[in-house]
């Protein structure tokens, strides 16, 4: 899966190195810090998927993701923005939980390996 071609093309170096910096700061976290301001555990429509948060280009990113499918594995599913504490595209939930069903089904076709170290 081109992860929303996980909206990888827009990161200017600034973006793609603040993103590699948050994701890099969770991945050697114990799960209790997996919280704002880092990352945030999303309820209703949202339910199961976890966001992590970071601004960049004057932005707020929101890639959303979740724990799973193998242990000690995190998945990225969509990468939202938020403007006025709401997330852009308006379907980002949809999309992300729609992405993990099928991932949960058949997690090679859709994933790649990104090395934080």
């Amino acid at each position: 899966m081109q992860p929303n071609a996980l909206a990888l093309e827009y990161q200017a170096e600034y973006g793609r190195a603040t993103f590699d910096q948050r994701l890099r700061f969770l991945a050697y976290s114990p799960l209790q810090d997996w919280k704002p301001p880092y990352s945030r555990k999303l309820k209703g429509k949202c339910d199961g998927l976890v966001e992590i948060r970071f601004k960049a280009d004057n932005v707020q990113q929101r890639p959303l993701g979740f724990f799973g499918v193998s242990r000690m594995t995190f998945t990225l599913l969509f990468w939202a923005t938020e403007k006025n504490d709401k997330f852009v595209s308006k379907d980002a939930c949809i999309i992300a939980n729609r992405r993990r069903v099928q991932v949960e089904k058949d997690e090679s076709t859709f994933s790649r390996v990104w090395n934080v170290e």
